[in-house]
This record gives C-alpha cells, sequence and structure tokens, in this order.
C-alpha cells in the first residue's frame, strides 16, 4: 500500500511540474513525463512519410509557433520567416543561452558558432554576420562569387562531354560547387579538378560523423558516455577533431605567413573570413598582451570554421539528389 501511495504521490508530482512547464511555452501535442512527444513525432513521421512532412502537419494543426518535447527537453519551432527575422536576426543576443547537447559543450569547449552559448557564441556571432557583410554576402558581390564557381563548374562539364552530351550527377555537382564557394569565402580556395580529392576527403569526414551520431548522443550525459560507451566517446571526439584540422589548414598556415611577414593581410581588404578573423586576432592582441583569457584564438577558429562548413555544405546540399541529368552541350 505504501508503495503504490509512494507511486502515485512521484507520478502526480511529475504530471504537475510538466503541466506547469507547458503552460509557459506556445501550444503543441500533449506532451507525456519523461518521453515528450516522441511517441507521436515516430507516429506522425510514419503516417505522413517524413519528419518533414510531420512537422507540417504539426504546423498546420498549432500554428507557425508551436512546442515539440524531446524526451524532457522542450523544443520550440519556428515556421514563419517574419518571426524567424525578429527573433534569430533583430534580437538573437537575446537567445544566447541555448540548450546544447552535453557531448557538443565539451568537446567544443564552449568554442565556435554551433557548439557554444552565452557571450561565447554572442561575440562569434557577431563577428562572422560582420565579416560576411564586408565580404558581400547578401549583395551583387555574392550573386557574383556563385556565378564565378558556377561558370568554371559548367565549363568543366562542357570539357568532359563526349560526343556532345554530358552526364551530370546533380548531387555531386551541388556538393562540390556549394562546397567550393564555403571554401573560397572561409580560406580564398576554390575547388577543382585539381584538388577535388580535398573536397571529397572533407565530405567523408563529416558524413563518417553524421553517421555515428544519434538522437541517444544529443542528450546522454558526457559521464555516461565515457563509463558506458567509451569507444563510442573516443570515436565521435576524434571525428570532430579530424573534421577541425582539415578544414583549418589553409587557416593555420595562412596565419603562419602572417606571423613570418611573408604574405601580411591587407585590413582594407581582407580577402576571405579567414583573413578578416587574423586581422581581428591581431587585433585583440594587441589590446590584451597581459590578459591570457581571450576569446579570439586559432583554437576558436577551428571550432568556427568546423562550424561554417556543418552549416553551410550540409543544409545546402540536401536539396539536391543524386539522380543523373544528360546535359547536351
Amino acid at each position: 500500500m505504501f508503495l503504490v501511495l509512494l507511486f502515485s504521490t512521484c507520478l502526480a508530482i511529475i504530471i504537475v511540474r510538466q503541466y506547469l512547464k507547458v503552460r509557459k511555452l506556445p501550444p503543441g501535442p500533449t506532451s507525456l513525463p519523461l518521453i515528450g512527444n516522441i511517441h507521436q513525432l515516430v507516429y506522425h513521421t510514419w503516417r505522413h512519410k517524413g519528419i518533414v512532412e510531420a512537422f507540417d502537419y504539426f504546423r498546420q494543426t498549432y500554428g507557425d509557433v508551436f512546442t515539440i518535447w524531446l524526451g524532457p527537453i522542450p523544443h520550440v519551432s519556428i515556421c514563419d520567416y517574419e518571426t524567424s527575422q525578429e527573433v534569430f536576426v533583430k534580437n538573437g543576443n537575446k537567445y544566447k543561452d541555448r540548450f546544447l547537447p552535453p557531448l557538443f559543450e565539451h568537446i567544443s569547449g564552449n568554442l565556435g558558432l554551433v557548439s557554444a552559448n552565452g557571450e561565447n557564441w554572442a561575440e562569434m556571432r557577431r563577428f562572422a554576420l560582420g565579416a560576411f557583410r564586408s565580404m558581400g554576402v547578401g549583395r551583387d558581390l555574392m550573386e557574383e562569387r556563385i556565378m564565378v564557381e558556377l561558370d568554371a563548374r559548367c565549363s568543366e562539364i562542357d570539357a568532359s562531354s563526349i560526343d556532345g552530351t554530358s552526364v551530370v550527377h546533380i548531387s555531386s555537382f551541388f556538393d562540390i560547387t556549394v562546397g567550393s564557394v564555403i571554401n573560397s569565402i572561409l580560406v580564398g580556395k576554390r575547388y577543382d579538378e585539381h584538388n577535388k580529392q580535398e573536397f571529397l576527403d572533407i565530405k567523408a569526414l563529416f558524413d563518417a560523423n553524421a553517421d555515428l551520431f544519434t538522437v541517444f548522443d544529443l542528450f546522454v550525459p558526457v559521464w555516461f558516455l565515457k563509463k558506458f560507451f567509451p569507444s563510442r566517446f573516443e570515436r565521435f571526439v576524434k571525428g570532430v577533431e579530424n573534421i577541425n584540422n582539415y578544414v583549418s589548414r589553409e587557416a593555420m598556415e595562412r596565419y603562419e605567413k602572417m606571423r613570418s611577414g611573408e604574405c601580411p593581410i591587407d585590413p582594407e581588404d581582407p580577402q576571405s573570413f579567414v583573413e578578416a578573423y587574423l586581422l581581428k586576432l591581431e587585433e585583440e592582441e594587441k589590446k590584451l598582451k597581459e590578459e591570457p583569457d581571450r576569446m579570439y584564438t586559432m583554437k576558436c577558429l577551428r571550432f568556427v570554421i568546423g562550424d561554417l562548413w556543418l552549416a553551410g555544405q550540409d543544409t545546402t546540399t540536401t536539396t539536391s539528389s543524386d539522380e543523373s541529368y544528360l546535359s547536351p552541350t
């Protein structure tokens, strides 16, 4: 009898606490203690033939701003452009204290963009947006860069044509085109037939880490992974390290050339995101010679480049397909 009463009391406390949390958030499907809306998300993903379609169903049912609970953690989804612009662009700094997977925070040490939080994230966000704007992102100058890349890519297709016909693998075409634009903006180097393998190596590293990572890794404490899944933990840490080391190679080389005076950077006209960052790093070093703990470091740059690569490459190329296209030249 005592156990039944204890169980009922605990269950009632959990339900009341869940109800109080739900009341403060935008509407959404009714969540259960501990598992949240996972069961509904799985069902609607199956019913509507995809996760995107499931979220579209929730949007139609609960409005453009709704809450989905993934286990005990709420996620507010914003599905219209105006609200997204208001929240993330105009008032982005108000959301600098966010939930991050414990594993991400442990690996990054609160560095970078995707895996950083608080003032570190806000500062890197401010710098990145300013650097990209100065390089023409969002303006005609960026469009020109993209068109130059597309012209070069189409010339390669024409050169590889046989009897006036080219076979184009759409997914590969968009992958390397997007990757080349990203790398050009970040480190000032595009990919062509001579160095295409470098891009393929980067993509293989990202794909391997993505295949390893699961929803389980989002929420489980780091100590739990270390204790019960040590090999999995080490593989993930090593994967992130390999990615950051590979994508930041040119940045490290550029840093050494700047420090040695072999190739100085024009403060009025940085040619890439890395050059803009190195100028900022040099400026901060002059200000904080006596201060050992500073925000702008080469370690931080490695994580920033890795995050920008992941965000730009993955979200853009997922719109492409694996189909081939016969192009008469």
